[in-house]
């Protein structure tokens, strides 16, 4: 209870802070004014942009750790299709801007991030604060997308998976 009272917070201190209720919102930035005017490369994989895609796991430097969502990290992040990002580490909200290449015949797609504003809340402990840390440098390392149903893979220059995340959709209206 007390760590949900804590991500709440966390949660609604970062909606006042950005001006949005929700993150299913773009986070405005300091990042979106420096790029006004760029625009992704086209031929983008389906269904990319413009959700909330979901840390599913992550890569420590020694190896890669799976995470079920929801559990091991509220950490998300959104391609917006007007070259801007946003996201959250599960402590700091943050915006920046991506690009991606054209398909390349593994079926990866070349990706530059450029992290641009994060937040400097400090972390509810060491492990949150060490994930973070790892989740920022797994982000701006990627150098490659790989997009499948509903899951995104990024890997840095040497192929090696950096990110897993997934697509959680709503739950239907019963």
């Amino acid at each position: 209870m007390k760590h949900a009272k804590i991500a709440f917070l966390s949660l609604a201190g970062a909606a006042f802070i950005f001006g949005c209720a929700s993150p299913s919102k773009p986070l405005p930035g300091r990042a979106e004014a420096a790029v006004a005017g760029a625009r992704p490369e086209k031929g983008l994989p389906a269904g990319f942009t413009d959700r909330i895609w979901t840390v599913s796991g992550f890569n420590t430097g020694s190896q890669f750790v799976p995470l079920e969502p929801g559990h091991g990290s509220d950490a998300w992040v959104r391609f917006a299709s007007d070259g801007t990002l946003a996201g959250y580490t599960g402590t700091n909200n943050f915006t920046g801007t991506w690009k991606l290449g054209g398909k390349t015949a593994k079926g990866t797609y070349p990706l530059a991030v450029n992290l641009g504003g994060m937040t400097r809340k400090a972390a509810i402990n060491e492990i949150a604060a060490r994930f973070e840390l790892t989740f920022i440098e797994d982000l701006t390392k990627s150098a490659a997308l790989a997009p499948g149903k509903d899951v995104l893979d990024l890997s840095d220059s040497g192929g090696v998976k950096r990110l897993s995340f997934v697509f959680l959709k709503p739950p239907q209206a019963e």
